[in-house]
């Protein structure tokens, strides 16, 4: 089976797999397994076959890899989207304690640098660093990647590893609502509202077309106020209907969800859900 691998003759693989060949053999100075070798090759195809077939997908070679990091470093997403779906962990460490997101993110993978950042921001099974997550979240933010401009975004306004920078976040959450990410619209909404209503109506609303509940409770909030548009509590009913708090999940402040209590017990009598 290794020899089928290792010299790319994937009908003769097949067959050894079909045979009840020993999937998880370990050969080579490196002690790489069939899954191995075709994660650091893009043998796709095989490696389906492979996982189907029960291979080890947790097992390690010399240095302590498993084929899920193999294929990060190989920049092999179609051969890791085939173990992710097979139960692979994301969690798998080298001995040097490299990760697999940390391989897809070293790798310039956008999507990987992103949830190498949050890890990082956050201290989940890593020591936390928050300047290291900005640096990952610009590296997939520079790329156009939209989760990457959103959570940069975040840390600056926050200051996360040094002083807020608000011109900066708003430019980068400009770019991530320009580039079609529904949550940076409504994000961008709401911060321009600040100053300005008027401003922050038009991005509130494109995001509440998408089907932001966010902006479905800003505009809720602003129809109720009159605030960058005439006062209209019909509206605001409207709106309030289409945001029910288990869409708004956990990224409502203190403040705004004891504010969207208040709205619902006002409206909550007077007007039937649309």
């Amino acid at each position: 089976l290794m020899l089928a691998v290792v010299h790319g003759h994937p009908m003769c693989a097949q067959l050894m797999i079909a045979s009840g060949a020993d999937l998880d053999v370990r050969c080579g100075p490196d002690l790489e397994t069939a899954l191995h070798v075709c994660c650091a090759r893009g043998y796709v195809a095989l490696a389906k076959a492979l996982t189907e077939a029960r291979a080890d997908c947790s097992a390690t070679d010399a240095y302590g890899r498993s084929p899920l990091l193999v294929a990060c470093m190989a920049d092999m997403p179609e051969c890791a989207s085939v173990l992710l779906a097979a139960g692979a962990s994301i969690d798998a460490r080298d001995r040097n304690g490299a990760s697999a997101l940390q391989a897809a993110a070293v790798g310039g993978h956008a999507a990987g640098q992103v949830a190498f950042g949050v890890l990082l921001l956050e201290g989940h099974g890593i020591e936390r660093d928050p300047a290291a997550a900005i640096e990952w979240f610009e590296e997939a933010a520079r790329v156009g990647h939209t989760e990457g401009q959103l959570r940069l975004s975040r840390a600056l306004r926050a200051g996360v590893g040094g002083s807020p920078d608000e011109a900066a976040a708003t430019e980068w959450l400009t770019r991530a609502a320009r580039a079609g990410s529904t949550e940076a619209m409504a994000e961008l909404g709401i911060e321009l509202a600040k100053g300005d209503p008027a401003a922050g109506l038009p991005w509130i609303t494109r995001a509440a077309d998408k089907g932001s509940p966010r902006a479905h409770m800003a505009l809720a909030f602003m129809a109720l106020r009159g605030q960058g548009m005439a006062a209209d509590e019909a509206r605001a009913a409207r709106s309030r209907t289409r945001a029910p708090i288990t869409g708004l999940r956990m990224r409502l402040s203190v403040a705004e969800l004891g504010n969207w209590m208040r709205l619902c017990a006002q409206s909550r009598e007077r007007y039937r859900p649309c």
